[in-house]
């Protein structure tokens, strides 16, 4: 018998669900003019299967399934969904890259410059192993793209997609027990702004 609840449904009301489809669409956002229908299709029909499964593992489930005609209409959907997604990031993609900074995004304050500090305490916290040129191999971007974000008023690098400085974060290991995913997005960023550019 099948579960009455859509899959997409699932997917818009389940965080986890839903991380991942963006997750997904922020891939395909990147790959620019190298996207393409048919291997993104194949992606998103695996993903659907994966999250269906998750569902139907779900405790309440009592041995239904979705059909491979639900699957299918979930698929259709997530592509379609990522026509408007894909034109909303170049949307805001091309407002970044013309926004004029104000002085505001040029200039520190207090909390900025606490922040900063903190982080050249962790810095020092990581030990030698983890030196400034060690982490500079670990930017998810160039010198000139960083520069740039900066020279426009980014100070917070938030122009640069966040599942980049994630994965460039993962590879760092944990340097003590505690050093979360945000304490490496948080160093990397520093070691960006301040090392870096």
């Amino acid at each position: 018998m099948p579960i009455e609840d859509s899959i997409m449904l699932w997917v818009n009301n389940e965080s986890s669900f839903y991380d991942d489809v963006r997750r997904m669409y922020d891939k395909w956002v990147e790959e620019g003019d190298l996207w393409s229908d048919l291997p993104a299709r194949a992606e998103a029909s695996n993903l659907i299967h994966h999250i269906a499964e998750a569902i139907e593992a779900m405790d309440f489930n009592q041995g239904e399934h979705y059909t491979a005609a639900q699957k299918k209409e979930a698929v259709d959907e997530v592509m379609d969904d990522f026509d408007d997604y894909r034109d909303e990031a170049i949307e805001s993609a091309i407002k970044e890259v013309q926004r004029k900074p104000k002085p505001e995004d040029l200039n520190m304050d207090a909390g900025e410059i606490e922040y900063a500090k903190k982080m050249e305490e962790m810095l020092k916290r990581m030990g030698p192993r983890y030196d400034i040129e060690m982490l500079r191999g670990y930017m998810p971007v160039s010198q000139q793209r960083i520069r740039q974000a900066l020279e426009r008023g980014d100070k917070h690098l938030n122009s640069i997609s966040l599942r980049k400085w994630d994965d460039q974060a993962k590879m760092l290991g944990r340097p003590w027990v505690g050093f979360s995913l945000a304490d490496g997005v948080g160093i990397l960023k520093h070691v960006a702004k301040w090392h870096y550019a």
